[in-house]
């Protein structure tokens, strides 16, 4: 058996690929039994779908008109903080609540019937939305004029031509004030000046003239810009008493649009019902082949439930179908699942899916990550007091049911697993390095980092070269997945690269014993692991080379893989150096909380023991926790997984759909 097809536990959970073929009666009940396993993703077809493009038209509609409801109810809503004391919220319809879970079925061939009817009710309600928000803007905007016009000494039945006179009152900006008086003067026209207007840079001017100078006061008007209050005919001439009748009206329409409201939100909850239905017609249409009398499908499911699809077909369709099940091919995008159980490898996911998904042929770094994250971060944040305060706030954000500063509850539940852990790593560290808040009640079990300064780097260093090591061999194994047995032997992240990174490493070590004299490399004792070194830097220079002649692989011409061999020589020659001593940073980090313990203490002689130890431990919980949660991602995402992760898998994405039992 080919060992992609050994699924261990560290692996994604195992695929099969799937042909199924029904009759064309039996299509939506199929579809629906795959959604219900919420275990099958479809792979969209390579034919054209017969009806597809019709039926995706249609599903495109029914999901406009669910958009075309919110932006209409968004419409009524914006009336109640316009007129709060024409109408209280509370009488207003309530809010649309979440759409109902179960979906209700709509056949694909009662589509367009039920799109027509919905369509004709939202038109129409579109239609009397309409009408309402025009004439509570039109009855508005007559309140706003008789108001104004309130501020002078002219009624409402007196604006317009009256037998000896002509009457008007409008705004004008008060840039414009003084020629429009002087103007006014000229005609003879009595005039009042109103300054307290809403807008602070226009005036409110009421002009009466004589009815035979009315052309020239209308052209005197228009060069002034002056906005004329025009009023309806038919208002009470008592300008107060027309408000409350305005108000009145005002009232009454805005009631209306209560049961206007309950009526789109009646068919919003309607159509809410049906869109996971519809979405999955969407979505199944796009991925069927279909003859005049068959529906083929093709698509992944988990293995562990084809058999649970074989019985659910065979009973829906009376054993009249052709279901082929296959292996995954070397190269295909097989889906991803990771199969991690439990609270505590799940919260770690957040880790790896921030890196990217595992490709189905990797392993599943995230047991890796769950190990050597709390180590790391207890190193650099090795403190009693400190790693409980972690401990506590990552309860805090595991038990909340809430998002929290945009982030969902799901992200922070993961965020607290992996806080509860990195808290408890600090505690034990903290122990280890006798940090207690800080303070130093009692003899660290093992050392202090800040006094056994020699101890901590080679304790962080050593910490690099056994998780490098491990990322190497993770390498190896995902190449042999993949049948990659090459690059597994060869390359820079193979078999030669793991031999040529601990030869190097017992050199180094060597080297620096021996006070970096360079003539150790050829001393009798070394030499056979300098020409180790050597041997497994020759071969990763020759692996593309060798690789595409053990593979029959004629594709690049032998100057190419010169260069690609020089380039992995390099990389490997400088990273691995490099990534190792990015580890130092493991020791910097808990020496560095340990001066902070020393500036604890000095800063103490000033502003008090007490309330310095409270100062600087909640600065170090605010910088330093939260630095070192930093590094700790860092070290495993650029020095570790990059040697071996490549995440760019793809995330299972199954059929889902729960219905409404006998719902049509």
């Amino acid at each position: 058996m080919e060992i992609w097809r050994e699924k261990t536990s560290s692996s994604p959970v195992p695929f099969k690929k799937f042909y199924l073929a029904v009759s064309r009666r039996y299509e939506t009940q199929v579809l629906e039994e795959m959604a219900s396993l919420s275990a099958v993703q479809l792979i969209d077809a390579s034919k054209e779908v017969s009806g597809g493009a019709e039926v995706s038209g249609a599903c495109d509609r029914f999901l406009r008109m669910i958009q075309r409801c919110s932006s209409l109810l968004r419409a009524l809503s914006g009336l109640r903080g316009r007129f709060p004391e024409a109408l209280p919220t509370s009488e207003f319809g309530s809010e649309a609540g979440e759409k109902p879970s179960p979906s209700v079925r709509i056949p694909e061939r009662e589509l367009e019937r039920a799109l027509d009817i919905y369509e004709s009710r939202l038109e129409a309600i579109n239609e009397q939305v309409d009408k309402l928000l025009s004439d509570v803007e039109s009855l508005s905007l007559l309140k706003g004029k008789l108001s104004m016009l309130q501020l002078t000494k002219v009624e409402a039945n007196a604006l317009g031509i009256r037998t000896f006179a002509v009457v008007k009152a409008g705004l004008i900006s008060k840039q414009a004030l003084p020629k429009l008086e002087s103007s006014l003067d000229e005609l003879q026209a009595i005039h009042e000046v109103t300054t307290t207007t809403p807008t602070p840079d226009e005036a409110l001017v009421a002009v009466v003239a004589s009815r035979g100078r009315k052309e020239q006061l209308d052209d005197v008007l228009s060069k002034s810009g002056f906005m004329e209050i025009d009023l309806p005919r038919g208002l009470d001439p008592n300008s107060s008493k027309a408000l409350e009748t305005i108000d009145e009206q005002l009232r009454g329409r805005l009631h209306d649009s209560i049961e206007l409201e309950k009526s789109l939100r009646k068919l919003q909850d309607e159509l809410e019902a049906r869109r996971d239905y519809v979405n999955f017609l969407k979505d199944t249409t796009a991925a069927l082949s279909r003859t005049r009398d068959l529906t083929v499908t093709e698509g992944w499911i988990v293995e562990s439930t084809v058999e649970e699809l074989r019985s659910r077909v065979a009973e829906v369709t009376s054993n009249s179908y052709y279901l082929e099940i296959q292996d995954p091919k070397m190269g295909e995008e097989t889906p991803v699942l990771l199969s991690n159980k439990g609270w505590f490898l799940r919260g770690f996911e957040l880790l790896t899916s921030i890196r990217g998904m595992p490709s189905y042929n990797e392993l599943d770094p995230t047991i890796v990550f769950a190990v050597l994250f709390p180590i790391m971060y207890g190193i650099m944040f090795g403190d009693v007091g400190d790693g409980a305060v972690i401990l506590v706030l990552g309860v805090i954000f595991y038990k909340r049911t809430r998002s929290f500063i945009g982030i969902s509850h799901h992200a922070l539940k993961s965020l607290g697993t992996i806080m509860i852990v990195a808290g408890i790593s600090a505690m034990l560290f903290g122990v280890a390095f006798g940090s207690y808040f800080l303070t130093r009640p009692f003899r660290p079990l093992l050392f202090e980092p800040i006094s056994s300064f020699g101890t901590i780097i080679e304790v962080a260093l050593a910490f690099g070269v056994v998780q490098i090591a491990i990322s190497l061999v993770l390498s190896i194994w995902n190449h042999i997945s993949r049948g990659e047995n090459g690059e597994a032997i060869f390359s820079g992240k193979g078999v030669v690269g793991l031999a040529y990174y601990l030869i190097g490493t017992i050199l180094a070590v060597r080297l620096i014993q021996g006070e970096l004299n360079l003539g150790l490399f050829f001393s009798s004792a070394n030499l056979p692991f300098t020409i180790g070194a050597l041997v497994c830097l020759l071969l990763i220079f020759l692996s593309p080379l060798l690789r595409h002649r053990i593979t029959s692989s004629h594709g690049q011409k032998m100057k190419d893989d010169i260069i690609e061999g020089l380039g992995e020589l390099v990389e490997v020659f400088i990273s691995y150096l490099t990534n190792s001593l990015s580890y130092l940073r493991l020791a910097a980090f808990a020496i560095a909380h340990s001066i902070f313990a020393s500036f604890a203490f000095s800063l103490g002689s000033t502003i008090g023991l007490v309330s310095s130890l409270l100062l600087v431990n909640a600065l170090v919980i605010l910088v330093d926790g939260f630095a070192a949660g930093i590094q700790s991602v860092r070290l495993l995402y650029y020095e570790f997984s990059t040697k071996f992760f490549a995440g760019s898998g793809q995330k299972f994405k199954p059929l889902s759909l729960k219905l409404v039992k006998n719902a049509s």
